[in-house]
């Protein structure tokens, strides 16, 4: 499994994706309950001041993959 996020401009973007994609909706807005989660998510993502305030709302999901890897069938010698 691996974990993914996307930043958006507007907060109808990121629900729009979050819709497709599931996931956590963060905002760096004023007296918003998440943002603490999204400057975690901004500074994984290594994003500069500038970045976040052009991009303050951020969706966060795993990416499942195909399952469990199978075991290889060889042919018996």
């Amino acid at each position: 499994m691996l974990y993914a996020h996307k930043f958006f401009k507007t907060e109808k973007a990121a629900q729009d994706f979050q819709k497709k994609h599931s996931g956590a909706l963060y905002a760096d807005v004023p007296g918003s309950r998440t943002r603490e989660d999204y400057r975690v998510e901004a500074c994984m993502a290594e994003l500069s001041e500038a970045e976040r305030e052009a991009r303050p709302y951020c969706v966060a999901w795993n990416v499942v993959d195909e399952g469990p890897i199978q075991p290889d069938t060889l042919p018996e010698v």
